[in-house]
């Protein structure tokens, strides 16, 4: 297991509270059927049965809590901040157990773009079947949906540091994900994303609605395919 994440599971034991005064404030990914603060950066994890019944990772992320302004991704025309995703990190992926036995509440596929170096970005998949989330082969175009509503998701950490404290978060707004293969736990996740564009935005810790940043930052993806093995989550 690399440092960072090593780091990661320990930084999973510090409480809630702790991260508020780490962030700026207080935030995680959205909540599933049964939310608690588990890893924070995801390594290898326990494998259980898929009955077993299961909380999501829940990440702390640094987000502005702003409210008011525009909530949907800004798709009109402009330049490109950042261009491509090139990561010489890790990829790696969790799913979690629904609260019936035999079906699946969220799955992250979580690529690095270091897994050393600070400060660091992290391009995310974040599927929550609970909302809709497709759980075999399929292509989705991402048309600006909101973060505390799509049921797939995708997302840039910019900037982050060993505790996840980051400086920018992005949002897909435009572009499409076709997923070839979700072979559930200790399977193979693989998957690209073609023609994205995300945009610079705000989630409010408590609706988890986003809103896109007046003026802030986009970032372009040509093309990038995911390819990791699946783990079953364990909070640990």
């Amino acid at each position: 297991m690399n440092a960072r994440l090593l780091t990661a599971l320990l930084v999973g034991l510090v409480p809630a509270a702790a991260w508020v005064a780490a962030c700026g404030g207080s935030s995680s990914r959205r909540p599933t059927a049964d939310a608690v603060v588990g890893d924070t950066r995801p390594g290898p994890v326990d494998t259980v049965a898929p009955s077993d019944t299961l909380t999501t990772d829940t990440r702390p992320v640094p987000l502005d809590t702003a409210g008011g302004g525009d909530t949907t991704a800004d798709t009109q025309g402009g330049g490109c901040d950042h261009q491509g995703w090139n990561p010489t990190g890790s990829t790696v992926a969790q799913i979690s157990a629904g609260t019936e036995a035999g079906t699946w509440d969220s799955l992250f596929v979580d690529s690095y773009s270091d897994d050393v170096a600070v400060p660091y970005d992290l391009l995310g998949l974040e599927f929550y079947f609970g909302f809709g989330a497709d759980d075999g082969p399929h292509t989705l175009t991402f048309t600006g949906e909101n973060y505390a509503d799509c049921a797939e998701c995708l997302l840039i950490y910019a900037g982050c540091d060993d505790e996840f404290a980051c400086e920018r978060t992005f949002l897909a707004s435009s572009g499409t994900l076709s997923v070839t293969e979700n072979g559930g736990n200790g399977g193979d996740f693989t998957g690209t994303i073609d023609n994205v564009v995300l945009t610079e935005v705000t989630i409010d810790d408590a609706s988890y609605e986003s809103t896109v940043v007046p003026g802030g930052q986009r970032w372009c993806i040509p093309s990038y395919t995911f390819q990791a093995f699946i783990d079953l989550y364990s909070p640990r």
